[in-house]
């Protein structure tokens, strides 16, 4: 905006007027500009951040051995068994690289750091211990490798003239830079780990080895150790500013050496070999950083957390990525004897020119006292200024003197030897005569053991003084108080719809939860069979007994079924809330008998740290999970519904509850969730008072819409005032345009949250004499509304499971008689044909129910509850006849009201039998650490497949 036509030499008037004007639009502090907004946004963002403090996420076992972060249970054993083994196989691929020289200590003892001479001061673009004249024995660069590995990478010939020719193997060449490739992200996460106190990812990511222009590096070897040197300073510290304050970290021995030789011998080799085979690496330009390949460029965070993460899933168990490390990290140097002392005499040096905190109460910035020596005082100056400006050693950095440097090497002295134990201890080294470099050469044995130790005994989370005193009040009720409890809660006329919910109730209140089993529990019952029951029966009950004890926790997968839920729950007078992620931490925190969040929010760390706040207290009694079949047929979409494993790591009893899960799912279902051994209670899932119907009309463009007016006013000539009908549809598109045809209100996901309430409500409420609402998908799971006897889909939909999940919101009145109409003009919906195999098996559902033959119930029980099993049709259950036996000419049911078994408060009169016969139906089962396994199992088989794709 500021080019001109004006002489290069001079400047226009006109062109000043124009930088004025831009410069005060976009770049003023202090005005209503962009860059003005930003730095508000910046200030007020580092406000609250001063004032408010960290969400609490972790809590220690009471053997003071295993620290609990966000659900998961880290031990201080497997901690520092995953730090051995990162190194472990970060040497492993080194040895490869080096022609298995490496281990045998040919090569490693050749690595001498302290003859190492190196400059901790900034001396020049592509400096460093590397380019020193005096690290000449050391052989820096490319020879030493092509020594070693140069017959295995090229062929030698006779060239003819004396001399000789090099013919480069490519595919050996190919294979060594994927071993080089996988060394590199083993090392990452080791330097990372090894270190010290980890820093935040940016820091480790953009180290340099040698100097650029006017930044220095990062990597030095200094007094026998290579020292890792980083602004702590955020804002510096990304920019490549070197004002900032310094950290150092140091590295052991043997990991030292190993970085050196990846500085001096792998690095340059690597360039060569790239060269020599024509294989694109990394642009010389990146050649100054340790982390890097051709298709990333510089490594970012992402790529440590997902290191960290596969490493730590299969030592521990729980993927811990950048942030969970440094906060698990953090943790267990508190713990470390000496380090905190250490870390006081570091705050009471260090050069911190920032001198103001935040008040805890107002949030104002206030001088923070400091420490002052004697000394400093008696030269008439502070202990700051003396360190900053007199006697400053001009060999060391300005923030790193020796005095820092010294107490930071003590630090990750402590911290290596923690990390070198296989005891889970945290002091000092019982045998100092071990040393690191034996500790991790030692490693893989005492992994075996470590191992070993950990298949043998089941240590589930120490029940703590809290859940000791909880567990002598857990809640039991026999199946008599039940009953009552039932009929107080729904009124007198209230009994069990079948035999299967009422089994499942006793049964959910039987679980145990003593923190030593993870019991589970399937519940299949058809749609409006009274699964709420399950969750708001033990919360109403508990409520009776006063203020306190246990609460539950409801996952629901969709954001609609919320509310619906809580509006429920608090007419029948139960506490209960939802949970929300965006509400203050204060009110986040309250305890209510009954709490329901959605599988979005269900997944999300803030969540995850309330949970663990209520189990930590013992009052964490039964998590379920509404709706469970979405996780199988949903997850295409939802991938966070695949998050919802997770809910294991909790350790309390975990019920499933859906009305759609059909045989051939189940099993892909239990593995999905981890339920391979999982109690089920199965009720067929077929509603008696619906009529299936498919209306065929010829494919025209306006036929559908013909079709779909046409049964809605057959519908309409049997609704009562009180009755109303849905109307499916396959896409937003197509929803608006049915509900701008039929003259209702639309329902789908781009409305906010509060305009789908309002819709929902609206149409409930009858107002403007609404009857209808035009919905995608998402109305048409675990909504329950009185008086819907119309429900019709545009076109085939989306699955089986889907269609019986939304013909199932209508009829939830006894006496209700539901039309389920499909209009469709023979052309097939749209499916992904790389979609799951249970994609393909839930559409291929919807072809046989419209294009098959015979009744279309039997079609629905088949698929549902297997071949097996004893299905019937229309005739044999007594139900509303399907327009394929209204043809064979069979009378019609008349309206009546829902089948209830007669005989299921008969069948359990007698508590102490049915209790036994339940105990041999549905055996109890104790299964510890099932998340644990299989993390460990999953990140095996991705550690295999990455490896592969390096390859």
């Amino acid at each position: 905006p500021y080019d001109s036509e004006d002489s290069a030499c001079e400047t226009s008037f006109a062109a000043i007027e124009r930088f004025h004007k831009g410069h005060h639009e976009w770049l003023t502090s202090g005005s209503y500009s962009p860059f003005g907004t930003i730095i508000r946004w910046m200030t007020y963002g580092r406000g609250y951040r001063n004032h408010e403090e960290g969400q609490a996420r972790l809590w220690w076992d009471s053997d003071g051995k295993t620290v609990n972060y966000l659900g998961d249970s880290i031990t201080v054993a497997g901690f520092q068994s995953t730090a051995q083994a990162v190194l472990q196989e970060a040497e492993d691929w080194l040895d490869k690289l080096m022609g298995g020289r490496w281990k045998k200590g040919e090569l490693q003892q050749t690595v001498r750091l302290r003859d190492i001479a190196d400059s901790l001061v900034y001396e020049g673009p592509g400096q460093s211990f590397a380019t020193n004249r005096k690290n000449a024995w050391l052989q820096p660069g490319a020879e030493k490798l092509a020594d070693i590995m140069g017959k295995r990478l090229w062929k030698i010939t006779n060239a003819g003239d004396g001399s000789k020719r090099y013919t480069c193997r490519r595919e050996a060449v190919v294979e060594y830079l994927s071993w080089l490739k996988s060394f590199r992200t083993k090392m990452y996460p080791a330097t990372h780990i090894w270190g010290g106190q980890p820093g935040r990812g940016p820091e480790i990511a953009t180290l340099k080895h040698c100097d650029i222009e006017q930044l220095p590096k990062n990597i030095f070897v200094f007094d026998g150790q290579v020292v890792i040197i980083t602004d702590r300073d955020k804002s510096k510290g990304l920019s490549g500013g070197t004002g900032g304050r310094k950290v150092a970290r140091f590295l052991p021995e043997h990991l030292s050496r190993m970085m050196v030789a990846y500085i001096a011998w792998l690095l340059p080799f690597e360039k060569v070999l790239h060269r020599l085979a024509g294989i694109r690496g990394p642009s010389d330009s990146l050649d100054p950083w340790i982390w890097k390949s051709a298709e990333k460029g510089i490594w970012d965070t992402a790529i440590l957390s997902k290191q960290l993460a596969l490493i730590s899933g299969v030592e521990i168990g729980a993927r811990l990525t950048v942030s969970g490390y440094r906060h698990v990290a953090v943790e267990m140097g508190r713990k470390i004897k000496g380090l905190i002392i250490r870390q006081m005499d570091l705050e009471a040096a260090e050069a911190d020119s920032d001198n103001e905190v935040a008040d805890p109460i107002t949030g104002e910035r206030r001088r923070q006292p400091r420490v002052e020596y004697v000394w400093d005082s008696q030269a008439t100056h502070g202990s700051r200024i003396a360190r900053g400006h007199y006697g400053v050693n001009l060999q060391f950095p300005n923030q790193l003197q020796p005095e820092m440097m010294s107490n930071y090497q003590e630090i990750s002295r402590l911290w290596h030897q923690f990390l070198a134990r296989t005891d889970g201890d945290f002091g000092e080294r019982k045998r100092p005569a071990e040393t690191i470099s034996t500790a991790v050469v030692n490693v893989a044995t005492k992994r075996q053991r470590y191992n070993l130790y950990r298949r043998e005994q089941v240590t589930p989370p120490t029940t703590t003084q809290p859940q000791l005193q909880y567990t002598e009040l857990a809640s039991r009720f026999t199946h008599t108080q039940i009953d009552a409890g039932l009929k107080r809660m729904l009124g007198e006329d209230a009994g069990w719809k079948t035999s299967q919910q009422r089994d499942g109730m006793y049964r959910i209140m039987g679980l145990e939860n003593n923190g030593t089993r993870s019991e589970q529990l399937i519940v299949v019952l058809p749609t409006g069979g009274g699964k709420s029951i399950f969750f708001m029966l033990p919360a109403f009950m508990e409520d009776e007994r006063g203020k306190g004890g246990p609460v539950s926790i409801v996952v629901v997968p969709f954001v609609s079924l919320v509310q619906d839920l809580v509006t429920r729950a608090r007419e029948l007078g139960i506490d209960c809330m939802e949970w929300k992620s965006d509400i203050d931490r204060e009110e986040r925190q309250r305890d209510a008998r009954l709490v329901v969040v959605s599988a979005d929010v269900a997944v999300s760390e803030g969540f995850t740290a309330y949970v663990e706040s209520i189990r930590v207290r013992g009052l964490l009694e039964r998590i379920f999970f509404d709706e469970c079949h979405t996780v199988i047929t949903d997850v295409g979409y939802r991938e966070r519904l695949g998050q919802l494993t997770g809910l294991h790591r909790f350790g309390c009893p975990l019920v499933m509850l859906t009305a759609t899960l059909p045989i051939s799912m189940e099993a892909r279902f239990r593995e999905r969730m981890l339920a391979q051994d999982a109690a089920i209670i199965r009720a067929p899932t077929m509603r008696v008072n619906i009529r299936y119907r498919v209306e065929r009309v010829k494919p025209g463009r306006k036929a559908m819409e013909d079709g779909v007016m046409a049964t809605i006013k057959a519908i309409e000539a049997r609704m009562s005032p009180a009755q109303r009908g849905v109307i499916y549809c396959r896409s937003i598109k197509q929803c608006e345009e049915m509900a701008a045809l039929v003259g209702c209100k639309a329902h789908h996901s781009k409305l906010t949250r509060d305009s789908r309430a309002s819709v929902l409500q609206g149409w409930i409420d009858g107002r403007g004499g609404q009857r209808w609402i035009a919905a995608t998908t998402g109305l048409g799971t675990g909504v329950d509304i009185r008086g819907i006897i119309g429900v019709i889909h545009v076109g085939p939909p989306f699955g089986l499971v889907d269609f019986v999940q939304q013909t199932g919101r209508g009829g939830r009145q006894r006496g209700e008689v539901v039309e389920s109409v499909i209009v469709t003009d023979g052309k097939a919906g749209w499916g992904d044909e790389f979609g799951s195999d249970i994609d393909h098996i839930n559409r291929e559902g919807v072809g046989l129910f419209i294009e098959g033959k015979g009744c279309r119930r039997l079609v629905l029980g088949r698929f549902f509850d297997g071949a097996e099993a004893e299905v019937s049709g229309c005739r044999e259950m007594q139900a509303e006849y399907c327009d394929r036996c209204l043809k064979k000419g069979v009378n019609r049911v008349g309206d009546r009201e829902d089948i209830r078994e007669d005989n299921a408060e008969d069948e359990g009169e007698d508590e102490e039998e049915d209790n036994d016969d339940e105990a041999e139906r549905v055996p109890a089962v104790t299964i510890v650490n099932r998340l644990k396994e299989n993390i460990q199992e999953e990140s095996r088989r991705m550690i295999k497949l990455y490896g592969w794709l390096d390859q």
